[in-house]
């Protein structure tokens, strides 16, 4: 097998072991995610001032109340010349269709800032899981390209030793040299990837300084 390929799955291996053994896992990321996120944040706030809105039952009636004095009497009382006075209360009860409208209203907002959550979360969960394995790849990558920058550097310095002791060209000298600036590139690169991988993970969980 090929000697990289073998120094590859062995740091594949040993970066596996230690996001399994000491740091955050998948599920523990993703659990951080469902409580803070400011996305789902939102929608649930929506969501419960929704709910709230629509709690208050706008299909009671509305209730009018009249209230007034009658004047009736007896022939007795009419002799009398007297009324006696009575009092006379209606009550009328009504269901305006705006009050009704208002109602369905409520109700399919409820429903679509439910419909919004629900969303919110599934885009979420897809997001996280995405960036919890770019991070990984990534943070591999890194681990790679220290990799292959020590190699260079121990292949320049033996070339160096063979140039010096005349048993090398400068040509070949040469291109072990840029072999460790390339090196270098190729690792600051990738540290720049883990770091942006890393940051867009904190955002979407809503921890800082994460270790994975």
């Amino acid at each position: 097998m090929n000697k990289k390929i073998v120094i590859f799955l062995l740091l594949l291996i040993t970066v596996i072991s230690s996001l399994m053994a000491t740091s955050l896992s998948k599920e523990e990321i993703i659990s951080l995610a469902l409580s803070n996120n400011k996305t789902l944040e939102i929608a649930k706030l929506e969501l419960q001032n929704s709910l709230n809105s629509s709690s208050v039952n706008t299909l009671l009636p509305s209730i009018s109340l009249e209230s007034g004095i009658n004047l009736t009497g007896s022939i007795l009382n009419k002799q009398l010349n007297v009324a006696t006075p009575t009092a006379s209360t209606t009550v009328s009860f009504t269901i305006s269709s705006k009050d009704k409208y208002q109602s369905e209203s409520k109700e399919l907002a409820s429903l679509s800032a439910n419909l919004g959550l629900e969303v919110s979360t599934s885009t979420v969960l897809q997001s996280v899981t995405t960036s919890y394995w770019n991070t990984a790849s990534s943070f591999l990558a890194v681990q790679i390209a220290e990799n292959n920058l020590e190699t260079a550097n121990t292949t320049c310095e033996n070339q160096k030793a063979k140039y010096e002791s005349g048993k090398l060209s400068s040509l070949a000298l040469s291109q072990a040299e840029l072999a460790v600036k390339d090196a270098q590139l190729s690792l600051e690169n990738a540290k720049t990837t883990y770091e942006s991988s890393l940051s867009n993970l904190e955002y979407l969980t809503g921890v800082q300084a994460l270790s994975l």
